[in-house]
């Protein structure tokens, strides 16, 4: 379980560069009763969560066509102002 996710990269890495370094062997006369199955990989509850938010992000279109539409005809019609006086407080505000 990687319960950090910001040492996922230096992990990743790691095991990259081992791949690259070895080579894989196949394996002969192994005792199928001996096997207990192998490594297994459990994310925890918070990659599980960002996993769903990822996939929903990634099923979204890139370019809202809606919001395009409405703001160029604003602007083609000189309808949109700009208040920078609210964007300053934003920036200011955070």
């Amino acid at each position: 379980m990687i319960s950090n996710s910001g040492h996922i990269q230096s992990i990743a890495g790691i095991y990259l560069n081992s791949i690259d370094k070895t080579a894989a062997k196949p394996r002969t006369n192994i005792d199928a009763s001996k096997i207990d199955g192998g490594d297994k990989i459990v994310l925890s509850n918070e990659s599980q969560e960002f996993s769903s938010y990822l996939n929903k992000l990634r099923s979204m279109p890139d370019v809202r066509i809606d919001k395009v539409n409405f703001y160029s005809v604003r602007i083609s019609n000189n309808d949109y102002k700009i208040d920078s006086q609210k964007i300053a407080e934003k920036i200011l505000n955070g």
